[in-house]
């Protein structure tokens, strides 16, 4: 198998892969969550969404059905070349989070499926921080889940991921190996796809973060009302949940 770039190759089964994910659900909890949600005082068209990290659009799609105004963020071109085929009415932009410059601003920005945890560095996630509160109207908010500590440790039982799955071009076989680095303290997952006439290697990278260290961050950019909570029944997270999920506001 030949190794490549990540969330290059992946692209092309990325959605049969996690044909699962119900991106709709995350949306409908992250609106409900946000207390005095703009959608709820401005018309749909007038209320701007930024999905960062969208992937291949499956994450934009629900915010799309609302009838808002999204812009969808990835660095991969391979992706987004997906999410164009899929929403060729919707503007996608390839940039990656750190150096994001958009024109306008958003009311809501959303990060989500662990999106943020492919920055290893945590002077990168800051700088992101930064970039997304640039980016937001006052009183605008920022909603993303992470992997914690703990997630990206012990990501899968066995730390393998693996199936098959059925996609336009036909059967596509998938083992994924997890492995947490002592060292670096990072999760890696070696991902190989193969199907007929075809084979890849994808190795990704991943750190997590604690709901400490998120607020501390999103404080120190200067974000407020900051709140951590798990999915999907807003519950106060503890030690040892694996994702969490940050609200956290622009102030006024």
């Amino acid at each position: 198998m030949s190794s490549v770039q990540p969330f290059s190759s992946l692209a092309s089964v990325y959605d049969a892969i996690f044909s699962d994910i119900d991106y709709g659900d995350w949306c409908a909890f992250t609106l409900s969550q946000i207390p005095g949600w703009a959608g709820e005082t401005l018309e749909p068209g007038e209320v701007r969404v930024l999905d960062l990290g969208c992937g291949t659009g499956s994450s934009t799609l629900p915010y799309v059905g609302c009838g808002y105004d999204v812009t969808g963020v990835d660095a991969s071109a391979e992706m987004l070349a997906v999410a164009r085929e899929k929403l060729p009415d919707t503007r996608f932009v390839q940039q990656t989070f750190q150096t994001l410059a958009l024109e306008g601003r958003f009311h809501l920005a959303t990060c989500v499926f662990d999106s943020l945890n492919n920055l290893t560095d945590p002077n990168d996630l800051l700088t992101t921080f930064e970039r997304v509160l640039a980016h937001l109207e006052p009183l605008g908010w920022f909603v993303f889940d992470c992997n914690t500590r703990i997630g990206v440790r012990e990501l899968w039982d066995d730390d393998r991921f693996e199936g098959e799955v059925i996609t336009p071009s036909g059967s596509v076989r998938f083992l994924w190996e997890h492995e947490f680095l002592e060292d670096s303290q990072l999760g890696q997952v070696t991902a190989h796809c193969w199907g007929e006439g075809f084979s890849f290697i994808e190795v990704h990278l991943e750190r997590g973060y604690d709901a400490g260290e998120l607020s501390e961050m999103l404080t120190q950019v200067g974000f407020c009302n900051i709140t951590c909570m798990e999915y999907p029944d807003a519950a106060v997270p503890d030690s040892d949940s694996p994702r969490i999920w940050i609200f956290a506001q622009h102030p006024a």
